[in-house]
């Protein structure tokens, strides 16, 4: 169901300490029947998931991770199952850059890759979920949206950006 071309490993290139900084954009559309797109995009490549509700609650899931990435070293991945195939988000952070990378299941196809600073990369995210957390369609998601576990989250991105300042 996705709209993605992949890249091949040498297609994609790492960003150098001269390159144009690139951002990343985040975007939910509103569930629809069970179906949630995500949609993950920077100065190079694109990417949109759409997520089943059948098998995972993504939107738990990247709550989770999102949490783990903010607070530690770590290396976390998460699925979404598109029915028949399943698309995996790899998060892993490394002292202050976290990098992100989706896939393909059984495939060495990179989707996406996309690296910055952990703090811009998580705020980013949780940005887009407290938006999603207000769509007024959100029931046609399976699951229930991850309040306590996002109440946690922002404050984690509250501490970020204080240290920012």
């Amino acid at each position: 169901m996705s709209g993605t071309a992949p890249l091949s490993r040498r297609d994609v290139r790492p960003l150098t300490k001269n390159a144009v900084k690139d951002s990343l954009q985040v975007a939910f559309e509103s569930p629809r029947a069970g179906w949630l797109p995500l949609t993950l995009s920077s100065f190079s490549a694109r990417v949109t998931i759409d997520a089943s509700y059948v098998l995972t609650d993504l939107v738990h899931d990247l709550v989770n991770a999102l949490l783990a990435v903010a607070t530690m070293d770590t290396a976390v991945q998460v699925s979404a199952f598109e029915e028949p195939v399943t698309k995996l988000i790899n998060f892993r952070r490394s002292g202050e850059t976290v990098s992100i990378e989706v896939t393909e299941s059984h495939h060495d196809d990179i989707l996406f890759r996309f690296s910055a600073d952990f703090r811009s990369v998580v705020t980013t995210f949780w940005r887009a979920l407290r938006r999603l957390q207000s769509d007024p369609n959100f029931s046609q998601w399976r699951y229930p949206f991850p309040a306590k576990e996002m109440d946690q989250l922002t404050q984690v991105v509250s501490g970020l950006k204080a240290q920012a300042v």
